[in-house]
């Protein structure tokens, strides 16, 4: 007997190890969630007040408590309870807060359940704007196609123009549909952004030592050298400049990393090293001259992509 038992779990495992694995929605691929809703809930009338624990609600059920803009079951969708819209019935969320964040992405699902009579039926409506304005912008106009899609099927990630950044917007789904039994579905409804960069392009360079070489008549002078940006979306440093004496010439003997002299309008002679300082990162620079120098305060130069800082450090004089 006990062997039997044995033989009819293995059997059952293999059946279960051979299914498909059945995974989520990929969605909410950005950094910061800032407004989500999948209408888990087990009041099955007005949607306002719904939503998942932590977030604000919806603002406006255009049905008030009605049944075209309400929470119902689609039959075997396993996601739980969604959104159904129809004739004309819409669903907004205002004021949603996109402060400090870039790249904002509306992303959600959506299905459709039509009667099938032939007829047009209608379509999903989804649209943005700026909180502070009165016109509203589309983002996707889904037209139902009288194939039965349950609220999971087809997942969009949508994104918004550029002044859906650092502001506050307003969202809305409308069921646009002409009959009854035409009815647009939403789920899995998710504003996210990227966290904006600050201080992009701002450095700070500073003066760590000086070592006067006497054995051979030399000087080292070493640098640390900041980017103060910070957040995903900033920019490395490409190269950074320090002014050195035009007269007499200095000549630089070693430097570390590899440096090179050259001739700038802006500054005449000077040293340049080419590096990459990551955003929130610091780099030392160390080079070596011909000669005992008093210190000066020097002019230096950084560049991040298309952004330039400028500023003075103590470095050799004339």
């Amino acid at each position: 007997m006990r062997s039997r038992i044995i033989s009819i779990i293995g059997v059952a495992l293999l059946i279960l190890m051979a299914l498909p694995a059945v995974s989520p929605p990929a969605l909410a691929t950005e950094t910061t969630i800032v407004f989500q809703d999948n209408f888990g809930t087990s009041d099955l009338s007005n949607v306002e007040n719904r939503d998942v624990p932590g977030y604000d609600d919806w603002d406006d059920d255009s049905d008030d408590g009605g049944t075209n803009c309400a929470i119902r079951d689609w039959g075997t969708y396993t996601g739980g309870h969604s959104l159904r819209l129809r004739e004309g019935a819409f669903l907004r969320k205002n004021t949603i807060s996109t402060t400090g964040l870039t790249n904002i992405h509306l992303e959600y699902t959506w299905g459709e359940d039509t009667d099938g009579d032939g007829s047009e039926d209608g379509s999903l409506i989804v649209e943005w704007k700026q909180s502070s304005s009165g016109t509203w912008s589309n983002v996707n106009t889904h037209v139902l196609t009288g194939t039965d899609r349950d609220p999971g099927y087809n997942l969009v990630d949508a994104t918004l123009p550029a002044g859906a950044a650092g502001t506050s917007i307003d969202i809305r789904f409308t069921g646009s549909t002409p009959e009854h039994d035409d009815k647009a579905w939403v789920d899995n409804v998710i504003v996210s952004g990227d966290p904006g960069c600050l201080n992009n392009g701002q450095f700070g360079v500073k003066l760590v030592s000086v070592t006067n070489n006497l054995s051979d008549n030399t000087q080292t002078w070493c640098y640390n050298v900041t980017n103060l940006a910070s957040g995903t979306s900033c920019t490395e440093m490409s190269y950074w400049v320090l002014d050195l004496c035009d007269t007499p010439a200095q000549n630089v003997t070693s430097s570390s990393p590899s440096a090179s002299n050259f001739t700038d309008p802006g500054f005449g002679h000077a040293i340049k090293w080419e590096a990459a300082v990551a955003p929130g990162a610091t780099q030392s620079f160390c080079f070596t001259l011909d000669g005992i120098w008093q210190g000066v305060q020097r002019d230096w130069e950084t560049r991040a992509g298309d952004l330039y800082d400028s500023g003075t450090v103590i470095g050799p004089g004339c």
